[in-house]
């Protein structure tokens, strides 16, 4: 079963630490309690001549999604724009981040090489923003 975690800002590029990147989206600009991570892990298992289990995670597939006030389309990753670019645009670095009241510090709730997709309604002035990644190695 997959881990849900809460997120209430989203920072891209830098480091993994708070602050290192740009803020693409902070709290103010979220519906409430929209941001949410989902953990999936690639487990598999292997048995060997001695019969001996042995459970290993080959992948970690995060993704993330939200809904943000506002037009966010500036901030998509997922299609590159002009003539000489490649597509779609590398994954860079997204750091999901939770500030747990309005003057406390963030936390990083997770960091990971990210892809980022927005739709907007023009209607509801909202913007449906989906980031997908993925962790190899364990």
């Amino acid at each position: 079963m997959a881990c849900v975690l809460p997120f209430n800002a989203i920072e891209v590029g830098g480091t993994s630490s708070v602050g290192s990147g740009t803020e693409i989206a902070g709290p103010d600009e979220f519906e409430y309690g929209s941001g949410s991570l989902e953990l999936a892990g690639d487990d598999s298992a292997i048995t060997t001549a001695d019969g001996r289990i042995h459970n290993y995670r080959s992948a970690m597939t995060p993704s993330a999604s939200c809904s943000l006030r506002g037009d966010k389309r500036a901030n998509e990753t997922a299609y590159a724009s002009g003539d000489n670019a490649t597509w779609p645009s590398p994954p860079q670095l997204v750091k999901l981040l939770y500030y747990a009241s309005r003057t406390a510090t963030a936390i990083v709730v997770k960091s990971f090489q990210a892809i980022i997709g927005v739709e907007y309604d023009t209607q509801a002035n909202r913007s449906s923003v989906t980031i997908n990644g993925s962790e190899t190695a364990y």
